[in-house]
């Protein structure tokens, strides 16, 4: 892993944001944002694009597979026609 000679409080400060949300994306209880990701990129001498699909690829492993499934609709709705005095009459 990467070490910088730089405190969590020094990196916030580089990247514009609070020592708190700093801490909450190294430990993983903050997305990196699409605002985040050229900041990082930027610092880190990355693009942008890294750091979004990082975050991608981390979404989907934590979630897991994802099976969906599909039910017909058998419901058939009525609707009630309201005519007003700009509305024709049904017939």
């Amino acid at each position: 892993m990467l070490q910088l000679a730089m405190s969590i409080t020094d990196v916030a400060s580089a990247l514009g944001v609070s020592r708190q949300t700093l801490h909450g994306i190294l430990a993983e209880k903050k997305a990196v944002t699409v605002k985040m990701a050229p900041r990082l990129g930027k610092f880190l001498g990355t693009s942008p694009d890294l750091w979004i699909n990082l975050q991608v690829n981390y979404d989907k492993q934590r979630i897991g597979p994802v099976r969906w499934t599909w039910t017909p609709s058998l419901s058939i709705s009525r609707r009630r026609t309201v005519c007003g005095p700009d509305t024709p009459t049904p017939r």
